[in-house]
């Protein structure tokens, strides 16, 4: 009961608000989305990449903007 009640906590629900936000703004189009120094991996199965560019970033502007 206790982790049901922290679910549907009001802060819990202002998390998720805002991950939703930031997830639309970074134009992530599914779960789970990881963003590195500015550059996005989408997936588990791209968790090296992640992992590779935590010490060596790709420097890559996402959302490309024209």
């Amino acid at each position: 009961e206790e982790i049901l009640e922290a679910a549907r906590s009001d802060e819990t629900l202002e998390i998720y608000q805002q991950n939703t936000t930031d997830s639309i703004a970074a134009s992530a189009f599914g779960s789970p989305t990881y963003i590195a120094n500015g550059d996005m991996f989408y997936g588990q199965d791209h968790l090296e990449m992640l992992e590779y560019a935590l010490d060596q970033p790709f420097k890559y502007d996402w959302p490309k903007r024209e």
